[in-house]
């Protein structure tokens, strides 16, 4: 694969099928419910996201919902275990070769790299610092002592995932039509079509018509490594 890094002061990377070749809600699912039957509500929930997610109508209540049947019982401590526990076991053997390729080709340029992705904090930091990203921007969860609350406002999803990213590149000094923002899903236009760079990895069906027709850039990913 030839390496394209265009000149911007900040790459932002979706996490699910981008740089993973399945969305870690899925994997979290397939990894969980063997070891636990307070997972099936999880997974009922999840099923019934996983289809309007698909099509970029997933709303911040059912988006909630699911995550809050996830850590039902759980403190935020346990939660953080059974998150890093999930990475080492599952998350860490389903990475992109090209989205790792990607990431170090833009590092090595000295761009600042990001993790932009709707699962929450405590899934997304163990790949963060595995990656050797810059940072990353997720759904943050509300700690509440030992208990786990809702989110914090706002979502990292659809028009919330402008406002942060938005907010982010401000503090580094630039706009997001300075920058590039790599995705899959459908889900992700509204974000796409505020960056200068917008590209297309393993896009969706719609996502790719959209994307031909705009001429952004599409890159192809399919040979999966461990993270060591």
């Amino acid at each position: 694969m030839q390496i394209q890094v265009p000149n911007v002061p900040i790459a932002f990377f979706d996490l699910d099928e981008t740089i993973i070749n399945e969305d870690a809600n899925s994997l979290w699912l397939k990894w969980r419910v063997p070891r636990s039957v307070l997972s099936l509500p999880e997974l009922c929930i999840g099923l019934y996201n996983r289809h309007y997610y698909k099509r970029g109508r997933l709303t911040e209540r059912k988006m909630f919902l699911y995550f809050q049947a996830r850590t039902m019982g759980l403190s935020g401590d346990a939660y953080r275990r059974m998150a890093q526990r999930f990475f080492h076991e599952k998350g860490r053997h389903h990475v992109y070769a090209g989205a790792l390729e990607m990431i170090d080709a833009h590092r090595d340029r000295g761009i600042h790299t990001v993790i932009i992705t709707g699962q929450d904090n405590f899934i997304t930091e163990p790949f963060c610092d595995r990656l050797g990203v810059d940072g990353f921007i997720s759904n943050r969860r509300i700690e509440r002592g030992r208990r786990l609350g809702g989110f914090h406002t706002p979502n990292c999803y659809g028009a919330g995932k402008i406002t942060l990213a938005g907010d982010y590149a401000r503090t580094r000094g630039c706009a997001l039509r300075e920058c590039s923002f790599f995705t899959d899903s459908i889900s992700d236009l509204p974000l796409m079509r505020e960056v200068g760079h917008p590209v297309a990895v393993n896009p969706d069906p719609e996502l790719r018509s959209i994307a031909e027709n705009a001429k952004w850039r599409i890159c192809s990913f399919d040979t999966v490594v461990s993270l060591n």
